[in-house]
């Protein structure tokens, strides 16, 4: 009995080495087989592939996408109803789906020794172009100017005679270009809108909104369509209307300043009594009293 049990430890004993010879052979190989791979070749072939995948699922979804007008106007309709749906929840603002459309906004500023609440408030009214109902007198283009023109004086109006109103601000979104014109009390005259509009050489690469009162600076994302001659961005009113159109929590006021890095690698500040001038070259930092240049941060090409 005991030669039995002794036969069987025996048996026992080898398996086990076996096993562990087995094991540590397995590893051995594993490990000689991944120090033999050239894993910045592995890494190229999963970029390669992850491309190839997505070039394919674009062009796909791009036949799919134009196959039909009916289908893209469905597909439309869902993707802003969805982004709908987000903004209401975040309490953010959203524009139109739709293009030819003006939008007038008014900074207010509110008496806060009176009224409870923050000291600016934001206002702002869309008026949805009737593109059904040009006039024989009117060609294609000046009903876009004579429109922009009719709510540029009304937001001219406003400005001058509120002592409230800090700034107003008019917003026309022309196909899929914008164009912003700023008011102010005593801003000198803006230049009339002209069709077409003439691109702005110039980029912003970063613009980020930061204040005394915040922790985090918010980057504000710039549509690359507002980038065209002698539209006038960045001033308060357009900030805080970048602001509702974002999803972060923020503090408004005019103690604000935005840190801009454009394409040209030269980084300077915005405080609240300056905006942005846009030139067909160039850019110039402007004071929102007037139209004259700012002695900082200003851009020394001023080609029109």
């Amino acid at each position: 009995m005991a030669d039995f049990f002794s036969k069987i430890n025996n048996i026992m004993l080898m398996t086990c080495q076996l096993g562990t010879m087995i094991i540590f052979n397995s590893f051995k190989n594993m490990y000689m087989y991944l120090k033999n791979i050239d894993f910045n070749e592995v890494a190229l072939n999963i970029i390669i592939f992850y491309s190839r995948f997505i070039e394919t699922v674009k062009k796909y979804w791009s036949e799919f996408y134009n196959f039909h007008p009916i289908i893209t106007d469905f597909v439309d309709n869902v993707c802003y109803l969805f982004r709908f749906f987000m903004a209401m929840m975040v309490d953010q603002y959203i524009e139109p789906m739709a293009s030819n459309w003006v939008s007038t906004s008014i900074l207010l500023k509110r008496d806060t020794t009176r009224f409870e609440g923050e000291p600016y408030t934001f206002v702002e009214k869309y008026d949805m172009m009737n593109m059904y109902i040009i006039s024989d007198n009117d060609s294609y283009d000046s009903f876009f100017i004579n429109s922009f023109k009719e709510a540029c004086d009304c937001a001219k109006s406003i400005a001058y005679n509120n002592k409230s109103i800090v700034e107003s601000l008019i917003t026309m979104k022309f196909e899929d270009k914008y164009i912003h014109y700023t008011f102010y009390k005593e801003n000198d005259e803006n230049d009339p809108v002209t069709l077409p509009l003439i691109p702005c050489k110039t980029k912003f690469l970063t613009v980020e909104y930061t204040h005394p009162r915040m922790t985090y600076g918010i980057f504000l994302e710039l549509d690359k369509n507002v980038y065209y001659a002698n539209n006038e961005i960045l001033s308060p009113l357009f900030i805080l209307r970048c602001l509702k159109y974002q999803s972060k929590a923020f503090v408004f006021d005019l103690n604000y300043k935005i840190k801009i890095l454009d394409e040209n690698i030269h980084s300077f500040e915005l405080t609240s009594n300056q905006h942005i001038f846009l030139h067909k070259a160039s850019y110039k930092v402007v004071s929102n009293t007037s139209n004259n240049t700012s002695n900082a941060n200003s851009d020394t090409n001023n080609d029109k």
